[in-house]
């Protein structure tokens, strides 16, 4: 109902919607939108960064009408819903990182590990290489 709401409204293409209670508040909830496109989410800015307060409170009240009615939360929980968005391009490439970095970890892990395995032979060989050398010296 929401989807079909903005898309009427505001002309952007909504793909999903989370509804949480933000962690640092004790009565404000989040409803997060995740649009299409970056031009669905320029859209819903007044400028860089600063979203149209107007389009939030007017997003806010028509998801608590229809959060309500559907049974979906309690009207506590509505009373104070903060909007905000998110495109999908970005929301895609911050997973991707997440993934990468999550990957990169392992393999520094596992590397770092061989490295000091490496490491060890090496400073062990040198050891050994130098003793010999200073026996060699003195025979």
């Amino acid at each position: 109902m929401l989807s079909k709401w903005l898309a009427k409204r505001y002309g952007i293409k909504m793909l999903n919607a989370e509804f949480n209670k933000l962690s640092n508040s004790k009565k404000t909830y989040r409803l997060y939108i995740i649009l299409d496109s970056t031009e669905d989410y320029n859209k819903m800015h007044t400028g860089r960064f600063k979203m149209n307060p107007s389009y939030q409170q007017t997003i806010a009240k028509k998801f608590s009408r229809i959060a309500l009615e559907a049974g979906l939360a309690e009207p506590s929980t509505l009373a104070n819903v903060f909007v905000v968005y998110n495109d999908f391009s970005e929301e895609a490439k911050t997973e991707a990182n997440w993934k990468a970095e999550k990957e990169f970890r392992e393999f520094l892990k596992i590397n770092i590990q061989m490295f000091g395995m490496y490491w060890q032979c090496f400073l062990l060989s040198l050891f050994f290489s130098l003793k010999r050398a200073k026996s060699v010296k003195m025979s």
